[in-house]
């Protein structure tokens, strides 16, 4: 996959990293199940929509471990706590 993704990124344009995804294509990521049709999901497909081509190569690498990290810390603190009472 990284390979591949390395070949079509190479293809580019600057102008293609500055393309917008239209509805149609947005529809699809739903259509193929790549997102649930599930109304709490759909913020996500939204959230992508507004970002370019180079926004959403860009997304994983700078911006989406930061969405989670009080996700991990929370996770993180609760197993440390279970260790301790195990302890004792």
């Amino acid at each position: 996959m990284g390979r591949r993704t390395r070949e079509i990124i190479q293809g580019f344009k600057p102008s293609d990293l500055k393309r917008r995804f239209d509805d149609i294509k947005l529809k699809k990521i739903f259509d193929i199940g790549a997102v649930s049709k599930d109304e709490a999901a759909g913020w996500l497909v939204d959230f992508w929509g507004r970002k370019n081509v180079a926004g959403i190569l860009l997304m994983p690498v700078t911006r989406h471990h930061v969405v989670h990290i009080n996700e991990s810390l929370n996770t993180k603190s609760k197993a440390s706590s279970r260790h301790k009472s195990k302890d004792y």
